[in-house]
C-alpha cells in the first residue's frame, strides 16, 4: 500500500517482507522525511532527481552487497570498515534509517585508532554476523527503494 503524491514516487507506507531477515520492530518505509529533503531538491519533479537519486543508490547499495558476500567467512575488518563508512551515509539520505544505524554501529566497533587501521582483533564468526546484520537491513532496503522505483 503507498500514499500518493505529486511527485511521480510516492512513498511506501507499509510493506511485507520476512520477519527472518530484519527486526520485527524495523519501519517498513524508507523515513518521509528525508525523502521531503530530496524532493526539495526538485519541487516540480520534473527533472526527475528523486528517482535518479534512488537509483544510483540502488546500483551503489548492490555493489556494496557484492562486496560483502566476499567477506562471509573470511571477514576484512579494513573493507567492512570502508562499506559501512560508505553506505552510512548515502543510506541515511535516502531515508534507509535501519540501514544507516546499522552501518553506524559497525564502523564504530571497527573504527581505527588514531593513525591505524580498522580493528582487526575481532573474532571472524562476530564479523560474519555484523555482515548478516548489513545484509539483511541492506536487503530490506533494496526492496523499499525498489518498490518506489517501480511505482
Amino acid at each position: 500500500m503507498a500514499a500518493r503524491s505529486t511527485s511521480p514516487i510516492s512513498i511506501p507506507l507499509m510493506l511485507e517482507r520476512p520477519v527472518a531477515t530484519v527486526a520485527a520492530t524495523a519501519p517498513l518505509a524508507l523515513d518521509a522525511a528525508a525523502l521531503g529533503r530530496l524532493r526539495e531538491l526538485d519541487p516540480s519533479g520534473k527533472r526527475g532527481v528523486v528517482r535518479l537519486i534512488l537509483s544510483a543508490y540502488e546500483t551503489s547499495l548492490r555493489r556494496a552487497r557484492t562486496e560483502l558476500s566476499a567477506q562471509v567467512g573470511d571477514a576484512d575488518p579494513k573493507i567492512l570498515f570502508l562499506i559501512a563508512h560508505t553506505l552510512k551515509s548515502s543510506s541515511a539520505s535516502v531515508g534507509a534509517l535501519d540501514l544507516s544505524a546499522v552501518c553506524a554501529e559497525i564502523e564504530a566497533a571497527l573504527q581505527p585508532p588514531r593513525g591505524g587501521a580498522p580493528e582487526s582483533s575481532r573474532a571472524g564468526a562476530a564479523l560474519d554476523g555484523q555482515i548478516a546484520r548489513l545484509d539483511a537491513e541492506a536487503d530490506a532496503a533494496l526492496g523499499l527503494v525498489r518498490t518506489m522505483l517501480d511505482g
